[in-house]
């Protein structure tokens, strides 16, 4: 378990890169483009999904 949290906490200080990116969106499920993953490294949902999900209120 320790190893386990050493090794999230290392891959938190570094930067994120495009290979960090998920290919398909979390939400959707459809492939989140080339120039989103590269615009937003680290990015797992789409534009539209991350917009919802940005500005989800809850009632």
């Amino acid at each position: 378990m320790e190893r386990a949290m050493a090794a999230a906490q290392r891959r938190h200080r570094r930067p994120l890169t495009v290979a960090d990116s998920a290919l398909i969106c979390i939400e959707c499920e459809r492939p989140i483009p080339e120039g989103r993953r590269h615009a937003q490294p680290g990015c797992t949902r789409c534009v539209d999904c991350q917009s919802l999900h940005d500005n989800w209120r809850p009632l």
